[in-house]
């Protein structure tokens, strides 16, 4: 199954050596740029460990309310408190000129009201968790539209014309029917997120990498992936060699890992890029390496902005990763240990 791309209006057909070359150059811009997270990641974990104290095995007396636990409450609290802890004074709306300030009101009463339907507190929610104890944050920003199928009932009057009597004939089948749309946000893990800190401030067009792992189900049946049969059957058969995990979480940070029970990892690269076989520069692209290996999508983003929205605390001058508020609290609980 061929795969194209676009460059400057003409369509191109990207053969099979040169998508071997793309999925090889992304995956070493992925284990280029995980290098750059390491810090940060041993910092989460010190975090999780004074956190949930089951979290570290050699630590034998907990205390009932752990110091580092303390300051995480009163600090997700103070932020949520000045942040959106009330819908109506997250956002304020106002007009260019008399007509459009009228209707400042209900524009904003039809924001507030979205994010209500939307439950986007429940998100921000998770967001403020990773902001405190991983130091970053991210979202995906999207326009969703929902599809279902639905029963469809259709009658038909056919009239004799001998007898003048007529018949009713009823025809079964299914229709789509839009079930939901407007804008969507999701949470998205921040420490599986990758970009060029080379080109960290300028979002837009720097390259960035989110690595998720999917049920092989969801991959073999997505339409907008470009696999071929024998591709589809490699992706079984490797699915079906591995062993049956069990700790997720930390499997999901092994940068080397391909496969976690049922699901296979998936690359998905946003961004500028330049091919690595003629050296030509593709703009706002969107690429899905599944498995390290197989090239399933390419193609010109869809987006106006890049949808992935991302802020980190206190970038590191070394890495522009961000570092966690509580950090500092982790160094005064390791010097009273040692005391």
């Amino acid at each position: 199954m061929g795969i194209y791309y676009y460059k400057g209006g003409d369509k191109k057909l990207l053969r099979k050596a040169k998508r071997d070359d793309v999925c090889a150059d992304i995956v070493n811009k992925f284990n280029l740029w995980y290098a750059d997270l390491e810090p940060s990641r041993q910092d989460t974990v010190a975090i999780l460990k004074e956190l949930f104290p089951h979290y570290n095995q050699k630590k034998k007396e907990v205390k009932k309310i752990p110091d580092v636990y303390e300051q995480y409450k009163t600090y997700t609290s103070a932020m949520f408190k000045a942040t959106y802890q009330n819908y109506d004074g997250m956002v304020d709306i106002e007009g260019e000129d008399l007509r459009s300030n009228n209707l400042a009101g209900a524009y904003k009463a039809s924001l507030v009201y979205d994010f209500y339907k939307m439950d986007l507190k429940r998100t921000l929610d998770a967001v403020l968790d990773d902001w405190a104890i991983k130091g970053e944050g991210a979202l995906f920003v999207h326009w969703d539209k929902k599809i279902v199928k639905a029963p469809d009932i259709k009658e038909e009057i056919i009239v004799d014309e001998k007898t003048g009597g007529y018949d009713i004939k009823i025809t079964k089948g299914t229709k789509d029917v839009v079930e939901h749309e407007g804008v969507h946000i999701k949470r998205i893990d921040p420490h599986n997120l990758y970009y060029d800190k080379s080109q960290r401030h300028n979002w837009h067009m720097c390259g960035k990498i989110y690595r998720d792992f999917i049920p092989i189900q969801y991959i073999l049946t997505n339409t907008e992936y470009s696999l071929s049969d024998i591709e589809k059957k490699e992706l079984q058969d490797l699915v079906n060699r591995d062993e049956n995990e069990t700790d997720m979480e930390s499997l999901k940070s092994m940068r080397d890992k391909k496969v976690i029970g049922n699901t296979v990892e998936v690359l998905e690269y946003r961004g500028d890029y330049i091919m690595p076989s003629t050296n030509e520069v593709v703009h706002d692209v969107e690429m899905v390496v599944i498995a390290g290996k197989y090239l399933a999508r390419l193609e010109e983003s869809q987006y106006v902005k890049c949808p992935i929205i991302y802020g980190a605390y206190m970038e590191r001058p070394d890495t522009l990763r961000g570092q966690s508020p509580l950090k500092p609290e982790i160094g005064r609980a390791s010097s009273r240990e040692r005391v």
